[in-house]
């Protein structure tokens, strides 16, 4: 959210000075100047802006019955390809997010967390996405998580921006979108 605001303001900022710098250095009259200055500020320039400022990817919460038939078979279809994640943290050319169940006062969440390394059969992560209930202060750390307990995962090229993974993500948000 601090993200877009930023990028607004700064968008909406940059109007006088490309306003000034297409009448005054470049010559155009005031009405095309405007015209131009106005088509860089709202396009151009937050184009830029979130080109350059990139953020980790960040599922909202999704409310999703998980004995649900249709979930079951994404998240076994998920699980059936691990060997890609694992392969994807070794590279180390890829960001990884895994989904998992966990504990939070009593009630169990289904949470995101970035995938640091792989020992022992165990996934170490640090959560990414709150939990709905209250944070207990022992999850600030690493977590170790059981690579059977794995629900979802995603990787993320760091140079080109491109995902794999994401199952049950990509069928909640686009039904056509899924990899197979």
């Amino acid at each position: 959210m601090l993200r877009i605001f930023t990028v607004s303001v700064i968008s909406f900022l940059s109007f006088f000075p490309i306003y000034m710098f297409v009448t005054e250095v470049c010559g155009l009259n005031d009405d095309f100047g405007a015209v131009v200055a106005i088509a860089l500020a709202i396009i151009a320039v937050p184009a830029v802006l979130l080109k350059l400022w990139k953020e980790k990817p960040s599922p909202e919460v999704i409310p999703v019955n998980v004995n649900d038939p249709v979930m079951k078979e994404f998240v076994e279809k998920s699980r059936k390809q691990i060997d890609r994640l694992i392969e994807g943290l070794e590279e180390e050319k890829k960001e990884a997010y895994v989904k998992f169940p966990y504990r939070f006062g009593g009630e169990i969440e289904h949470v995101w967390g970035t995938a640091h390394y792989i020992k022992d059969g165990y996934v170490i992560v640090s959560l990414d996405s709150s939990p709905v209930g209250d944070l207990p202060e022992e999850v600030y750390g690493r977590l170790k998580i059981k690579l059977e307990e794995i629900e979802d995962w995603m990787l993320v090229d760091t140079d080109e921006q491109h995902s794999v993974g994401m199952r049950v993500f990509k069928i909640l948000c686009q039904p056509n979108s899924l990899i197979d």
